[in-house]
């Protein structure tokens, strides 16, 4: 089932989120990766992204592939890819922390002074 519960403060978004089943990011054309996505998986809630939806196809393909619908069969597709998240045990939140901003400067800076 889905709540449509309107604006959230972002100052109680994270209890929201916390007790969501899923993160889906339905978006139908080109875009970035998006903070969301990384807070979600933060949160340790599992994402699921369309496969139009760009910067974040890319992103979670590296992670499972299985993980992304297709958004011109929405309506099975999206509901067979929620099923497939909600039942694989995976810790997103150690997933995330890779991408930390200081250990992801600190490797760019490595990478240009070699």
């Amino acid at each position: 089932n889905i709540k449509y519960i309107g604006f959230v403060d972002e100052t109680i978004l994270p209890k929201y989120m916390r007790v969501s089943d899923v993160f889906v990011l339905p978006s139908k054309d080109l875009e970035g990766l998006g903070i969301v996505l990384l807070e979600s998986m933060a949160l340790n809630v599992p994402v699921v992204v369309s496969n139009k939806s760009g910067g974040a196809e890319e992103f979670i393909r590296f992670i499972d592939e299985k993980l992304i619908f297709d958004f011109k069969n929405i309506n099975y597709s999206l509901n067979e890819t929620i099923k497939y998240a909600c039942s694989i045990k995976r810790d997103y939140s150690q997933i995330v922390k890779q991408y930390d901003r200081i250990k992801m400067t600190k490797n760019i800076y490595e990478e240009l002074i070699k």
